[in-house]
Parts: structure tokens; sequence; C-alpha cells
């Protein structure tokens, strides 16, 4: 379940009284047509690590190849622990976590230097992702 305090990722310009769509900052232009939509809220899954509550499953998609989907299982505070796929998908990709470690204060510096500098590589290297704002890493 999501919490309440949780701030949605994108702001809501009424349509009708009763409806709200979402209207997403329109990023750069990119060759794939991959959407998300959420298809349960609150489910439960288990996989090798735990069994996890309170999961959101998103269905996942290319407008391209609409007959199959990747099903994202998303626990909070893990992220996600598990990729299924629905439909005729040749690859029928199935994912599963098998070990969650938290990290010490070192290793999450490295981890995060590591992040930062491929990100800034990223924007060096790729005329698309050079027009989005770099990461800020946290003080």
């Amino acid at each position: 379940m999501v919490p309440k305090t949780a701030k949605p990722a994108f702001s809501c310009q009424p349509i009708h009284d009763s409806i709200r769509r979402p209207s997403p900052k329109i990023g750069p232009s990119v060759e794939w047509n991959d959407r998300g939509r959420v298809f349960e809220v609150g489910s439960q899954t288990c996989v090798p690590v735990d069994c996890y509550e309170d999961v959101l499953i998103v269905d996942e998609f290319n407008l391209d190849e609409p007959t199959f989907f990747q099903v994202k299982y998303y626990a909070l505070g893990v992220g996600n622990v598990q990729i299924g796929f629905k439909g005729d998908d040749p690859n029928g990709e199935t994912l599963e976590l098998v070990e969650l470690r938290m990290l010490n204060v070192e290793e999450l510096a490295q981890a995060r230097d590591a992040a930062l500098a491929l990100e800034a590589n990223a924007h060096k290297r790729s005329e698309v992702y050079a027009t989005t704002e770099p990461i800020v890493a946290p003080e």
C-alpha cells in the first residue's frame, strides 16, 4: 500500500468533477514506446528471500508489441522483488529476488559515487540523456 504521506510523481489536472488525468513532465523524444500501468495495489507475493504484503504490481508493455506484458512486483522498503510476464512474450523472462543485503555507510558511499560517475558519463555520451537534469547527490 502506498503510504498516505507519499507524494505523486506527477501533477493532476481535473478533466471532470470525478476524473483526474496525470500531467507528467514531457521529457526528450526517445525511440521506444514502453508504458506501465498499475495492475494491483496491496497484493502479496513470495520469492526466495521472503514473502511480502502490500505489493504494488505494474504491467509494463510496449505499444509496438501490445500482446505481452512484463509484470513487475514492488515491495515497500525493498523495491522490485519479482518480474514475470503475461501474453505471448517470446522471451518469457522471469526474475526473483534471491538475496537482500543492506549496505554499510562506506559501501553505500561507494555505490553512490559509482552511480554518479555512470550518470555523468551518460550526460556526455547521449544527446537525449544530456537534455535531462543531472542527479543531485544527497548531502
